[in-house]
């Protein structure tokens, strides 16, 4: 018995040589349109009425200037920073997180006491701005009075993700905007162009594509 291993097979239709040039042409096309704007993309402004301004304060100093002219032009009501262990330094400041140093900056910068919230996050191993958010929705929970929407203000490609990860710990109950701050260390348009453009991005779209797609609330 013959045993056969390959059999002959005619194929209806094969592009042509000007069909395989279009059908490179319209996959580089589409490739460096999402290349050219998931800078934008991550960098998401968009913020809703709010009387409270979540702030992350691991932002650097000129972001938070930034985020303190939005409380004061805002008109919000609160301020609200939030933040995990310093990394480095630690041992050689009076503040331990990142929320006391950025609610300190903002107390030099003017803003009143009253209206500042300095919630600081546990030391945890993954899952940093989650672990942030979920401060915040304990805040909300035990807030005398009603808090239905909240402005998220971040910094440059992280602010989509950080959006996405506290509208996943505060529910359908709190509306979350997100207010970006534009990155300094980079132009968010051609942010390939640079070293710190091309780590920062391509972080945020790894960890933006594990939060939407594999990360699970807890």
């Amino acid at each position: 018995m013959k045993i056969k291993l390959f059999k002959q097979k005619t194929f209806p239709t094969v592009p042509t040589i000007s069909g395989c040039l279009l059908i490179v042409a319209v996959f580089t096309l589409g490739f460096y349109g999402t290349i050219t704007t998931c800078g934008l993309f991550l960098s998401k402004n968009k913020p809703v009425s709010a009387s409270v301004l979540v702030v992350e304060g691991w932002a650097p100093d000129y972001a938070l200037v930034n985020a303190a002219h939005e409380f004061w032009d805002g008109h919000y009501a609160l301020l609200v920073v939030t933040g995990g262990p310093l990394e480095n330094g630690m041992f050689l400041s009076e503040y331990k997180t990142w929320a006391q140093v950025a609610g300190a900056t903002f107390k030099k910068l003017g803003i009143d006491t009253n209206a500042l919230v300095v919630l600081p996050s546990p030391k945890v191993r993954a899952d940093r701005t989650y672990a942030a958010a979920c401060q915040v929705r304990a805040w909300v929970q035990r807030s005398p009075g009603p808090i239905t929407s909240i402005n998220l203000f971040s910094v440059g490609a992280h602010t989509r993700r950080s959006g996405l990860l506290y509208r996943q710990a505060l529910g359908k109950n709190v509306m979350v905007g997100t207010i970006c701050c534009a990155d300094k260390e980079y132009d968010v348009r051609k942010w390939w162009t640079s070293s710190q453009g091309f780590r920062t991005v391509a972080d945020e779209c790894i960890a933006y594509f594990y939060a939407r797609f594999f990360f699970f609330v807890h």
